[in-house]
Protein backbone atom coordinates (compact mmCIF):
# COMPACT_ATOMS: atom_id res chain seq x y z
CA UNK A 1 0.00 0.00 0.00
CA UNK A 2 1.42 3.20 -1.23
CA UNK A 3 1.49 6.83 0.84
CA UNK A 4 1.06 9.92 -0.88
CA UNK A 5 2.07 13.33 -0.03
CA UNK A 6 2.93 14.01 3.83
CA UNK A 7 0.56 12.73 6.39
CA UNK A 8 -0.18 13.25 9.91
CA UNK A 9 1.10 10.58 12.21
CA UNK A 10 -2.13 11.86 14.81
CA UNK A 11 -5.03 9.85 13.42
CA UNK A 12 -7.85 11.99 12.08
CA UNK A 13 -10.93 13.24 13.89
CA UNK A 14 -13.00 11.41 11.45
CA UNK A 15 -12.76 7.84 11.40
CA UNK A 16 -12.00 6.76 7.44
CA UNK A 17 -14.21 5.33 5.63
CA UNK A 18 -11.68 2.69 4.58
CA UNK A 19 -9.96 0.98 6.41
CA UNK A 20 -7.43 -1.91 5.55
CA UNK A 21 -8.24 -4.83 3.34
CA UNK A 22 -6.15 -6.98 5.79
CA UNK A 23 -5.10 -7.23 9.54
CA UNK A 24 -1.76 -8.18 8.48
CA UNK A 25 -0.93 -5.33 6.74
CA UNK A 26 -1.76 -3.79 9.94
CA UNK A 27 0.01 -5.99 12.32
CA UNK A 28 2.98 -5.43 10.22
CA UNK A 29 2.71 -1.79 10.45
CA UNK A 30 2.50 -1.80 14.03
CA UNK A 31 5.66 -4.37 14.57
CA UNK A 32 7.42 -1.75 11.75
CA UNK A 33 6.85 0.97 13.73
CA UNK A 34 7.26 -0.02 17.37
CA UNK A 35 10.46 -1.28 16.18
CA UNK A 36 11.57 1.91 14.66
CA UNK A 37 10.21 4.07 17.77
CA UNK A 38 13.09 1.69 20.03
CA UNK A 39 15.65 2.50 17.65
CA UNK A 40 14.94 5.88 18.52
CA UNK A 41 15.26 5.24 22.19
CA UNK A 42 18.48 3.31 21.56
CA UNK A 43 19.76 6.63 19.52
CA UNK A 44 19.14 8.92 22.38
CA UNK A 45 20.52 6.43 25.18
CA UNK A 46 23.58 6.18 22.87
CA UNK A 47 23.90 10.03 23.09
CA UNK A 48 23.46 10.12 26.94
CA UNK A 49 26.59 7.67 27.14
CA UNK A 50 28.72 9.86 24.84
CA UNK A 51 28.03 13.12 26.90
CA UNK A 52 28.39 11.96 30.04
CA UNK A 53 28.43 8.05 30.35
CA UNK A 54 32.76 7.62 30.78
CA UNK A 55 32.62 10.76 33.72
CA UNK A 56 29.15 9.51 35.36
CA UNK A 57 28.68 5.82 35.17
CA UNK A 58 26.07 5.67 37.62
CA UNK A 59 24.15 7.83 35.45
CA UNK A 60 24.48 5.64 32.68
CA UNK A 61 22.99 2.59 35.62
CA UNK A 62 20.03 4.99 36.32
CA UNK A 63 19.33 6.43 32.46
CA UNK A 64 18.22 2.66 31.42
CA UNK A 65 16.46 2.04 34.42
CA UNK A 66 14.62 5.40 34.65
CA UNK A 67 10.99 5.69 32.54
CA UNK A 68 10.78 7.49 29.89
CA UNK A 69 10.10 11.40 30.79
CA UNK A 70 12.59 10.92 33.21
CA UNK A 71 15.42 9.92 30.87
CA UNK A 72 14.00 12.53 28.76
CA UNK A 73 14.83 14.96 31.65
CA UNK A 74 18.20 13.33 32.27
CA UNK A 75 19.21 14.10 28.40
CA UNK A 76 18.47 17.68 28.20
CA UNK A 77 20.19 18.36 31.41
CA UNK A 78 23.35 16.63 30.04
CA UNK A 79 23.36 18.70 27.22
CA UNK A 80 22.82 21.70 29.31
CA UNK A 81 26.19 20.33 31.12
CA UNK A 82 28.05 19.17 27.73
CA UNK A 83 26.32 20.67 25.38
CA UNK A 84 29.54 22.95 24.53
CA UNK A 85 30.88 19.84 23.02
CA UNK A 86 28.28 20.32 20.48
CA UNK A 87 28.00 22.45 17.49
CA UNK A 88 25.16 24.77 17.29
CA UNK A 89 23.60 22.98 14.72
CA UNK A 90 23.73 19.59 16.09
CA UNK A 91 22.47 20.66 19.65
CA UNK A 92 19.78 22.67 17.99
CA UNK A 93 18.74 19.31 16.05
CA UNK A 94 18.90 17.40 19.10
CA UNK A 95 16.94 19.25 21.11
CA UNK A 96 14.71 19.75 17.99
CA UNK A 97 13.89 15.76 17.87
CA UNK A 98 13.76 15.40 21.37
CA UNK A 99 10.79 17.94 21.44
CA UNK A 100 9.12 16.02 17.83
CA UNK A 101 9.68 12.80 20.10
CA UNK A 102 7.86 14.18 22.54
CA UNK A 103 4.80 14.92 20.72
CA UNK A 104 5.04 11.74 19.24
CA UNK A 105 5.62 9.62 22.68
CA UNK A 106 1.40 9.34 22.88
CA UNK A 107 0.99 8.19 19.74
CA UNK A 108 3.80 5.33 19.91
CA UNK A 109 1.63 4.59 23.05
CA UNK A 110 -1.65 4.37 20.88
CA UNK A 111 -0.03 1.67 18.53
CA UNK A 112 1.52 -0.33 21.18
CA UNK A 113 -1.98 -0.82 23.13
CA UNK A 114 -4.04 -0.68 20.19
CA UNK A 115 -6.93 -3.72 19.24
CA UNK A 116 -6.87 -4.41 15.43
CA UNK A 117 -10.35 -4.66 14.69
CA UNK A 118 -12.36 -5.66 11.40
CA UNK A 119 -15.22 -2.43 11.30
CA UNK A 120 -18.45 -2.48 9.37
CA UNK A 121 -20.14 0.94 10.68
CA UNK A 122 -23.68 1.77 9.04
CA UNK A 123 -25.61 4.16 9.26
CA UNK A 124 -29.83 4.18 8.74
CA UNK A 125 -31.15 7.08 6.65
CA UNK A 126 -35.26 8.55 7.72
CA UNK A 127 -36.50 6.09 4.66
CA UNK A 128 -34.47 2.92 6.63
CA UNK A 129 -32.04 3.05 3.85
CA UNK A 130 -28.52 1.69 5.22
CA UNK A 131 -24.90 3.38 4.09
CA UNK A 132 -22.12 2.03 4.70
CA UNK A 133 -20.19 4.82 6.43
CA UNK A 134 -16.79 2.99 7.26
CA UNK A 135 -15.13 -0.31 6.20
CA UNK A 136 -11.94 -2.21 7.02
CA UNK A 137 -9.65 -3.13 9.54
CA UNK A 138 -8.67 -0.62 12.16
CA UNK A 139 -6.33 -0.14 14.64
CA UNK A 140 -8.79 0.92 17.87
CA UNK A 141 -7.85 1.32 21.79
CA UNK A 142 -8.45 -2.19 23.61
CA UNK A 143 -11.74 -3.36 24.46
CA UNK A 144 -11.13 -3.47 27.96
CA UNK A 145 -11.87 0.42 27.97
CA UNK A 146 -15.06 -0.26 27.33
CA UNK A 147 -17.37 2.33 25.72
CA UNK A 148 -18.96 1.97 21.97
CA UNK A 149 -15.72 1.00 19.95
CA UNK A 150 -18.00 1.55 16.52
CA UNK A 151 -19.23 5.24 17.66
CA UNK A 152 -16.81 6.88 20.16
CA UNK A 153 -13.06 5.38 19.54
CA UNK A 154 -10.37 7.53 21.89
CA UNK A 155 -8.19 7.03 18.53
CA UNK A 156 -7.72 4.78 15.10
CA UNK A 157 -5.14 4.17 12.83
CA UNK A 158 -4.87 2.72 10.12
CA UNK A 159 -1.54 2.07 7.77
CA UNK A 160 -1.47 5.16 6.22
CA UNK A 161 -1.43 7.24 9.72
CA UNK A 162 0.88 4.62 11.17
CA UNK A 163 3.64 4.86 8.24
CA UNK A 164 3.27 8.33 8.50
CA UNK A 165 3.86 8.00 12.87
CA UNK A 166 7.26 5.87 11.52
CA UNK A 167 8.97 7.89 8.93
CA UNK A 168 8.65 10.82 11.51
CA UNK A 169 10.52 8.57 14.44
CA UNK A 170 12.73 8.18 11.44
CA UNK A 171 13.39 11.61 10.85
CA UNK A 172 14.17 12.50 14.53
CA UNK A 173 16.20 9.39 14.90
CA UNK A 174 18.93 10.50 11.95
CA UNK A 175 19.18 14.03 13.31
CA UNK A 176 19.87 12.27 16.63
CA UNK A 177 22.45 10.04 15.12
CA UNK A 178 23.88 12.01 13.27
CA UNK A 179 24.64 14.64 15.69
CA UNK A 180 26.45 11.93 17.87
CA UNK A 181 28.64 10.72 15.47
CA UNK A 182 29.85 14.20 14.31
CA UNK A 183 30.67 15.08 18.15
CA UNK A 184 32.25 11.46 18.70
CA UNK A 185 34.54 11.49 15.35
CA UNK A 186 35.62 15.02 16.49
CA UNK A 187 36.68 13.94 20.25
CA UNK A 188 38.14 11.17 18.53
CA UNK A 189 40.52 13.12 16.23
CA UNK A 190 41.50 15.28 19.02
CA UNK A 191 42.91 12.11 20.81
CA UNK A 192 44.37 11.06 18.00
CA UNK A 193 46.42 15.03 17.24
CA UNK A 194 47.35 14.99 20.48
CA UNK A 195 49.37 12.28 20.85
CA UNK A 196 49.68 8.64 22.71
CA UNK A 197 50.94 10.86 25.83
CA UNK A 198 48.20 13.16 26.56
CA UNK A 199 45.39 10.74 24.96
CA UNK A 200 46.85 7.94 27.54
CA UNK A 201 46.98 10.71 30.93
CA UNK A 202 43.10 10.99 29.60
CA UNK A 203 42.05 8.27 29.78
CA UNK A 204 43.49 7.87 33.21
CA UNK A 205 41.70 10.84 34.52
CA UNK A 206 38.63 9.39 32.87
CA UNK A 207 38.98 6.18 34.56
CA UNK A 208 39.89 7.69 37.99
CA UNK A 209 36.71 10.12 37.51
CA UNK A 210 34.73 7.05 36.55
CA UNK A 211 36.44 5.23 39.99
CA UNK A 212 38.04 2.60 38.14
CA UNK A 213 41.22 4.03 39.33
CA UNK A 214 41.46 5.34 43.15
CA UNK A 215 41.96 9.31 43.35
CA UNK A 216 44.45 8.60 45.83
CA UNK A 217 46.73 6.72 43.55
CA UNK A 218 46.65 9.10 40.87
CA UNK A 219 50.44 9.70 40.90
CA UNK A 220 51.42 6.27 40.09
CA UNK A 221 49.10 7.53 36.52
CA UNK A 222 50.34 11.12 35.88
CA UNK A 223 53.90 12.12 34.61
CA UNK A 224 54.60 15.70 36.18
CA UNK A 225 53.57 18.32 33.64
CA UNK A 226 56.48 20.23 34.45
CA UNK A 227 59.94 18.92 35.32
CA UNK A 228 61.04 21.12 38.43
Amino acid sequence: MSVEGKIMAKAPKVMPAQGDEDALTLYAAVGSALSFWEASEDALMDLFKTLCGEVEPVASIAYVQAPRKVRVSMIRQAIDSYGHRMLDDERSDIVSALNRLDKLAPTRNEIAHGHVSNQTIMETGESGEQTIMAQGHYLLPALSEGGWQQRTPRFHHTFDTIYAFQEDVRDQRWLIVQAQFRMAMREQEADQEAGSEWYMQHRTALDIAARKIPASDYQRYFKPMVEW
